[in-house]
């Protein structure tokens, strides 16, 4: 009876520590929170709320993701040492060695995705997402690190926007023939570029690209409550079009370009007084 709890033990140990065990550099990503309800949000538990990039730039953010290596791993197993199969005799030893090494074969099977630890703390040593746990391993709180991807998201659309802008620009101020301007088209495909100034004075420019093949197409400009303010036709001939700010009042206004149905992008447009 001794040795088939003991047995038993043994197994038992060796299948959690492939469940639970997290190496020194690379961890286990953690869902919600246990009762499966996510992560709070900012209503009445959060505190000291910032801009993420406030204190940095957004591309330093960038950069610091950028440098971060995805991984493969596989967890490992405790495997038992000599003096914890003492008390077995050889039929069950040799038994428990062979599930033992069935239970390695599959862990070594069933690879894993994940960052390094140390890089990540590294990187980001003043957020929440490299935690210490017991026995001296980390764990990283991939949760918290959505947020920080969603930022650079956001920052890669910054800057592909600001690059397309200075192309159309540049061809704009030179006068671009219709063979560049096609080129453009090709490149970039139908594209809301930009509006401005923000705030807009009296009038504001929206930069677009459209497809010669559209038929149909127009700008719409909605205020927050979804009431549709204007709504402007325009042409694939047109890179540009006005919007007259004296039919807005203060606030803060979307405006999309839509072409032959679909949403081709959406800018803010704010008016102040």
């Amino acid at each position: 009876m001794k040795k088939v709890l003991l047995f038993a033990i043994l197994l038992a140990g060796a299948t959690a520590a492939v469940k639970a065990q997290v190496s020194d550099e690379s961890v286990r990503s953690t869902g919600a929170t246990s009762d499966g309800q996510g992560v709070p949000t900012e209503t009445g538990l959060w505190e000291n709320i910032t801009r993420l990039g406030s204190d940095s730039p957004q591309e330093v953010i960038l950069d610091k993701i950028m440098g971060l290596n995805v991984v493969e791993y596989n967890m490992k197993m405790n495997m038992p040492s000599e003096e914890d199969l003492i008390y077995l005799n050889v039929k069950d030893k040799e038994a428990y060695l062979k599930r033992l090494a069935e239970r390695e074969a599959a862990k070594n099977a069933d690879r894993h995705i994940g960052l390094l630890a140390n890089e990540l703390k590294s990187s980001f040593p003043d957020m929440a997402l490299v935690k210490d746990l017991q026995d001296g391993k980390t764990g990283i709180n991939y949760i918290e690190l959505v947020p920080v991807l969603i930022s650079c998201i956001q920052e890669l659309k910054t800057q592909l926007d600001i690059r397309t802008e200075k192309m159309v620009d540049i061809m704009m101020s030179r006068g671009a023939d219709a063979s560049t301007v096609s080129a453009a088209r090709a490149a970039f495909g139908n594209s809301l570029l930009s509006i401005a100034p923000t705030p807009v004075g009296e009038s504001a420019e929206v930069r677009f690209l459209l497809d010669q093949g559209v038929s149909n197409a127009y700008l719409s400009v909605v205020d927050m409550g979804g009431r549709v303010v204007t709504r402007l036709p325009v042409s694939p001939t047109d890179m540009s079009a006005s919007i007259d700010s004296s039919i807005l009042g203060e606030g803060i206004y979307l405006c999309t370009l839509y072409a032959d149905g679909q949403n081709i992008g959406t800018r803010r447009l704010v008016k102040t007084k």
